[in-house]
């Protein structure tokens, strides 16, 4: 499992999660409106395809969009987001620890 030991110190004396992907260090507006969020980039993709559509392409995407699967897309994120997150930030044990390097303090808000 790589250099345990190493991993382990960093995560005592550094942010137990690099990069700004998990949630701890999201704003949990994100995931609470990410159901609104995605259907309105559904809408405006819908809304772009209408003068594709009318010279004869596109309808493929359109039939895409109106999928079970693609039209509830933002309700299963957010069902899964927090499984998702907690998979992307292995303890220092587990495999696929590693060390990433980021600005935090940037992704801060006070």
């Amino acid at each position: 499992l790589g250099n345990a030991p190493l991993l382990t110190l960093a995560s005592r004396r550094l942010s137990p999660a690099g990069g700004s992907y998990h949630l701890r260090f999201r704003n949990p507006e994100e995931v609470r409106r990410i159901e609104e969020s995605w259907e309105g980039f559904r809408r405006r993709f819908w809304e772009g395809m209408d003068d594709i559509v009318k010279q004869g392409r596109g309808r493929d995407w359109k039939r895409l969009l109106e999928k079970e699967g693609v039209a509830n897309l933002g309700r299963r994120m957010r069902d899964m987001a927090e499984w998702v997150s907690d998979r992307l930030t292995p303890g220092a044990e587990e495999e696929g620890a590693v060390l990433v390097h980021g600005d935090f303090k940037a992704m801060v808000s006070e």
